[in-house]
């Protein structure tokens, strides 16, 4: 039993929040200072350690160098508080944020486009680090607690003024390093999906190792979910027809009385045409979503 149960003689933890890729994630109280925190757990009997190998990537995203390029102020990385373990868990400590963008979708299309185009900075900025996320889903992508406060004060997400909303990302259980050295990983084929099926882009289903366009495809399909509150393949689990349905979006957006959004659709286009080792052209995208 986790609940009351104290990490790193500070840390008392308080209910169980959310589930992530490979681990569970719960709210706990710092009781020397008052501060909520959340804490990512998982077992140490796990072969994987993907909290060790998360915690180095928050922690080489979060630093930079005079050269490096920036976050905006209007989105974030979470910091690390504490990493470590015991004779049961390893545990990863990060600042408490808010609920995930998509608790309250469907947003109007001028509100998925401002919540977008900060999204797509956030995934500029990560591979500008030389890291592609390949698990790019509303779930790994949530507001600030203030932003909550905001959103709880004034009854109605779609009327905030955008300035109030901080989106941080996270989970970076899946990310990889794409480039070495400046030179890119070559293309190979993976043992099985990487990432989300509802979410993932062709090659992923194709198995093909994923880089920089598979997250702005999952990222299209993303704004299609927060803007119609769901996805057409939604509760479909059959690999065969999810390729089918994606791979012929523009013909399935007819039959549903082209309920998605042509900008979305041509980002969907845009990420088909590039090569595994192509560069995304952000600023093309950011335009399209110009709503």
């Amino acid at each position: 039993m986790m609940i009351d149960k104290i990490i790193n003689n500070k840390y008392k933890i308080l209910e169980k929040i959310g589930q992530g890729t490979f681990g569970c994630i719960y709210k706990a109280i710092n009781t020397k200072t008052d501060q909520y925190v959340a804490i990512k757990i998982e077992s140490i009997e796990s072969e994987l350690q993907l909290i060790k190998y998360e915690t180095k990537v928050y922690q080489y995203l979060n630093t930079n160098s005079l050269k490096d390029r920036q976050i905006p102020n209007d989105v974030g990385i979470p910091t690390i508080k504490w990493y470590g373990k015991d004779n049961d868990n390893y545990y990863l400590v990060m600042p408490l944020l808010g609920k995930t963008i998509h608790h309250a979708a469907p947003y109007s299309l001028e509100k998925v486009c401002t919540i977008g185009k900060k999204i797509l900075s956030l995934i500029e900025f990560i591979h500008y680090k030389d890291i592609v996320h390949r698990d790019i889903k509303p779930d790994n992508f949530l507001f600030s607690i203030n932003s909550i406060n905001s959103i709880n004060s004034i009854n109605s997400i779609n009327s905030i003024d955008s300035d109030f909303e901080i989106i941080y990302i996270i989970d970076f259980g899946l990310c990889k390093i794409y480039k070495r050295d400046g030179i890119h990983i070559p293309e190979k084929t993976t043992k099985d999906i990487i990432g989300s099926i509802t979410y993932a882009s062709i090659h992923a289903h194709s198995c093909i190792e994923l880089s920089c366009r598979d997250d702005i495809e999952s990222f299209a399909y993303m704004l299609i979910y927060l803007y119609l509150g769901n996805l057409p393949w939604q509760k479909e689990t059959n690999r065969e027809k999810l390729i089918l349905w994606k791979t012929h979006i523009k013909s399935l957006n007819k039959k549903l009385n082209n309920i998605i959004p042509e900008a979305f659709l041509k980002i969907i286009q845009y990420s088909r045409t590039l090569k595994f080792e192509d560069s995304v052209d952000y600023k093309f995208i950011n335009s399209l979503l110009s709503c």
